[in-house]
C-alpha cells in the first residue's frame, strides 16, 4: 500500500479527482440516491477543480477540510484516492454500473431514470450501446418507453453522435493553461509562451490544444514537455515541436522555436488557415514565402519577433486573434479601415450575476469585492425570479429583503456601486414572472427563456417579444436559450427580434459563460447591424464564474462588436441613461 501511495502521490491530479466524485455523482443519479447527496459529491468535484494547490500537499498540511464542500467523508475518499486511485463507494457504485453508463446522460430527453430503466432492462451502458438498440429494435421493448419518448432520444442521439468531436472553449482553455503552467513550473529556459489556436481566437470549440513557446533550447523544452504529468502518450516528439495526448484523448501540439521568430510562430499557429493562406498569397505578391519561421526573400529569411511587425511587413493593420478567419478582414487591415474591436479593459461593470440570494455559491458582498478588484465600476446581481424554483427564485418579499441588504452594502463599499436587478422568467404563455410594481423598484431587469424551448418557432418567438416589448425589461438574457455540445436552443426567429430589440431599445446579451456564449460571435455582428445593443455579461454563480467575461468578451471581438456597441463599457451614469426605462 506505501509504494502505490507514492506513486498515486506524485501521479493523480485535482481535475483527475475531481473527474471522480463527478463520476460518482453521476451514478448514484442512475440509482436514484438522494439528490442532497449528488450535490454535495458535485460541489466538491468543483470546488476540487478550483483548488490551486495539489492535494496531496493539502494533506500532509492537514487541511483538505478548508476546501469549500470538502468534510470529513469527503476528505477521507480523498484520501483513499491519493493512496489507491479508488474508494469503497466509488467501487460499489462502479460494481453495479459501468463508468461508461454516465455517457447517456448526454443524450437530450435521456435523463437518470430512463438511463436507469435502459439498463435495468437492457443493460445498455454506452452511446454505442443504446444505437444497437435502437437499430435492432429492443429499445420499443423497453415498458415505460412510449413511442413519442423514443423518438425524441432516436433525435437526440443522432443530434450527439453527428457533432464534431471538438472540446468546449472553456474546457479547453482551462486544460491548456492547466499544462502550461505545470511546464513553466518544471523549467525556467521558457521566454514566451501562448495558447494557440482555436483557443486564442475564442473560437466556441477546439478541435485540439495548441501551445506555441519561445526558448534557445527548443529539445529541452520538449523533453520537458513530454514528461509532463498531465501527458499519457507522446504521439509525436521531435527536436522542436511534440503531439502528446492528455486526460480525455485530448491531444496536445506544442511547438518551440527561439524568440527570434516569435512573431510568425505565434501567427501560423494561431490560425486560421484560410487568414494565414490569404496572408501566404500576399507576402508571395512581394517575392517572400511565409512559414512559421518567418519571411523567405531572395534567399533570406526575414525573422520578426512580434505579430505587429509581421503585419506591417505586409502594408496591413494588426490583425486582433479573434477576427482572424478570413470574413473580410484582411481587405480592411489593408486599407487601415479594421474596426477597433471591444478588449477586456474596456469593461467597466457587469450586469448579469448570482449570488447565493438565489443558486449562486457566494454573498453579494463576496461577488463586489472580487468584481472591485477586477477593475469594475459597478456591478448588477440579478438573482432568479419566483417561477424558477429549482434555483431557489426570488419572491417580491425576498426582493424587498436583497434590496436592504445591498443599500447597505453600497455604503460600505462606494464609489463602488452594486445595482439590484433581477434575471425574470418569461413563462410559457407569454407573461411576466412578476408584477410591474416589484420591476419598478429594481434598477434593471433582465429577461430569460429557459423553459419550454421545444416550443415551435412561432411561440418562442412570441414569448421573446413579449419580453422585448414590456417597458420595463430592459435586457433579454441569453436569447436563444442554447448550451453548447448538449443543447441547441429554441428556434427563434432572430432576424425579427433583432428588428423589433432595436426598434423597442431592449438591449441583447452576450452571455459570457463558456457553455453558453448566447448570442454567439455572428448573431451578435447581426444584432449590431440592426441597431442593437448588447450586454456582455459573465452570467457568473461564484466569484470564479466572474472570469466567464473574457469569453464574453472574445465572442464579442469575433462579431466584430465595438466598445460603444456595449452598453457596460460606459460609466455608471452613462450606462444606466441607456436602459429602456430611462430613455427619454
Amino acid at each position: 500500500m506505501e509504494a502505490k501511495k507514492a506513486v498515486r502521490d506524485q501521479t493523480i491530479s485535482n481535475h483527475d479527482i475531481a473527474e471522480k466524485f463527478r463520476l460518482l455523482a453521476d451514478l448514484l443519479e442512475i440509482k436514484g440516491e438522494a439528490s442532497y447527496k449528488i450535490a454535495a459529491y458535485r460541489k466538491a468535484a468543483d470546488s476540487i477543480d478550483h483548488t490551486p494547490e495539489p492535494l496531496s500537499t493539502l494533506r500532509q498540511q492537514g487541511r483538505l477540510e478548508t476546501i469549500p464542500g470538502v468534510g470529513k467523508a469527503i476528505a477521507q475518499k480523498i484520501e483513499d484516492l491519493l493512496d489507491t486511485g479508488t474508494f469503497e463507494l466509488l467501487e460499489e457504485v462502479t460494481s453495479e454500473y459501468p463508468p461508461t453508463l454516465r455517457e447517456l446522460l448526454q443524450v437530450p430527453d435521456l435523463g437518470p431514470k430512463r438511463v436507469k430503466l435502459l439498463w435495468d432492462e437492457l443493460k445498455v451502458g454506452s452511446l454505442d450501446a443504446l444505437e444497437l438498440a435502437i437499430e435492432d429494435g429492443r429499445i420499443y421493448k423497453v415498458k415505460g418507453l412510449g413511442p413519442k419518448a423514443i423518438e425524441r432520444i432516436i433525435e437526440g442521439l443522432k443530434s450527439l453522435k453527428g457533432r464534431d468531436i471538438r472540446i468546449p472553449i472553456g474546457k479547453a482553455r482551462e486544460l491548456g493553461k492547466r499544462i502550461v503552467q505545470q511546464l513553466l513550473e518544471k523549467t525556467d529556459k521558457v521566454e514566451k509562451i501562448e495558447l494557440a489556436g482555436s483557443i486564442r481566437r475564442f473560437r466556441e470549440t477546439a478541435g485540439d490544444i495548441d501551445i506555441v513557446a519561445a526558448s534557445e533550447h527548443p529539445e529541452d523544452i520538449i523533453d520537458t514537455f513530454c514528461s509532463l504529468p498531465m501527458v499519457h502518450d507522446v504521439n509525436m516528439k521531435g527536436e522542436n515541436r511534440c503531439r502528446v495526448m492528455i486526460e480525455g484523448g485530448i491531444q496536445v501540439d506544442l511547438i518551440c522555436l527561439p524568440a527570434q521568430h516569435w512573431g510568425t510562430l505565434l501567427l501560423h499557429f494561431t490560425g486560421s488557415r484560410d487568414h494565414n493562406l490569404h496572408l501566404r498569397d500576399l507576402a508571395l505578391e512581394r517575392g517572400a514565402h511565409m512559414s512559421e519561421y518567418g519571411f523567405k526573400k531572395n534567399e533570406q529569411l526575414i525573422t520578426f519577433s512580434t505579430e505587429e511587425e509581421v503585419y506591417k511587413f505586409l502594408g496591413m493593420q494588426y490583425v486582433p486573434p479573434e477576427m482572424r478567419e478570413d470574413r473580410g478582414e484582411i481587405e480592411l487591415s489593408l486599407i487601415h479601415q479594421l474596426p477597433k474591436v471591444i478588449r477586456q479593459k474596456d469593461i467597466r461593470g457587469d450586469l448579469h450575476m448570482h449570488s447565493t440570494w438565489s443558486d449562486g455559491k457566494c454573498s453579494i458582498q463576496d461577488m463586489a469585492l472580487a468584481a472591485r478588484s477586477l477593475g469594475y465600476e459597478y456591478i448588477c446581481i440579478t438573482d432568479h425570479s419566483q417561477s424558477l424554483g429549482i434555483a431557489r427564485g426570488l419572491t417580491p418579499e425576498r426582493i424587498v429583503e436583497q434590496r436592504k441588504e445591498i443599500e447597505s452594502l453600497n455604503k460600505e463599499l462606494a464609489p463602488f456601486k452594486i445595482l439590484q436587478g433581477i434575471e425574470m422568467e418569461v413563462l410559457s404563455d407569454g407573461s411576466m414572472d412578476l408584477p410591474e410594481e416589484v420591476l419598478r423598484g429594481l434598477d434593471l431587469v433582465i429577461a430569460s427563456v429557459h423553459s419550454g424551448l421545444r416550443q415551435g418557432r412561432e411561440k418562442v418567438t412570441s414569448r421573446a417579444l413579449a419580453a422585448i416589448r414590456h417597458p420595463l425589461v430592459d435586457i433579454l438574457a441569453h436569447p436563444t436559450g442554447r448550451i453548447i455540445g448538449s443543447r441547441e436552443g429554441g428556434d427563434f426567429d432572430l432576424e425579427t427580434i433583432f428588428r423589433e430589440a432595436a426598434r423597442t431599445g431592449t438591449i441583447l446579451e452576450v452571455d459570457g459563460d463558456p457553455n453558453r456564449l448566447d448570442l454567439r460571435d455572428v448573431n451578435a455582428q447581426e444584432a449590431v447591424d440592426s441597431g442593437c445593443l448588447i450586454s456582455i455579461s459573465s452570467d457568473a454563480h461564484s466569484i470564479e464564474g466572474l472570469y466567464n467575461m473574457e469569453y464574453g468578451v472574445g465572442t464579442a471581438a469575433r462579431g466584430w462588436l465595438r466598445p460603444q456597441d456595449v452598453i457596460n463599457t460606459r460609466p455608471l451614469d452613462e450606462m444606466l441613461k441607456l436602459l429602456k426605462r430611462n430613455r427619454s
